[in-house]
């Protein structure tokens, strides 16, 4: 009987009340933010930055293949852009990641026709690599980046 009353008791102080709003806040003007831009970072966990060492980068206008680099966590990351095309339709960018002992392609990175720019990301095995590119009728460049550890960063950054 007497968990049974607690359970009634613990019931009824769940009961869900919205506080009531503060002078100045965006509560009692809706869609505004709030006033004090300290507040907005208030209580936010510092966020983890991924460190990046550079394995390489690259540049041309052709075909080329690189040399290697060696990834020891086989996760890389590609940053790439291509620009001025010469061609009509507009040239094209096709990055492969190949295994510097086997040299079978292990992924396409970029498949990219005229200008643009992204980051992409290839997991492997860790591994030796080199890249191949494909290209014609356009400029090109590109990074592989490797993590190596993370670091704590600011409160709220990057939100």
């Amino acid at each position: 009987m007497a968990l049974g009353s607690l359970v009634v008791v613990g019931a009824s102080a769940c009961e869900s009340r919205s506080p009531e709003p503060q002078p100045g806040t965006s509560r009692d003007r809706p869609n505004t933010p709030p006033t004090n831009d300290a507040t907005a970072t208030q209580g936010l966990p510092p966020v983890d930055e991924v460190i990046w060492d550079r394995l390489g980068a690259w540049h041309g206008k052709s075909h080329m293949q690189t040399e290697s680099f060696t990834g020891t966590t086989g996760a890389l990351r590609v940053t790439w852009a291509t620009k001025n095309p010469t061609a009509p339709d507009g040239g094209s960018f096709r990055l492969t990641i190949h295994s510097a002992i086997s040299g079978r392609p292990l992924d396409v990175a970029v498949d990219q026709k005229g200008p643009g720019a992204d980051v992409a990301y290839v997991n492997e095995d860790p591994r030796v690599f080199y890249a191949v590119v494909d290209a014609s009728g356009l400029e090109w460049s590109f990074s592989v980046d490797e993590p190596i550890g993370t670091r704590r960063g600011a409160r709220g950054a990057g939100r």
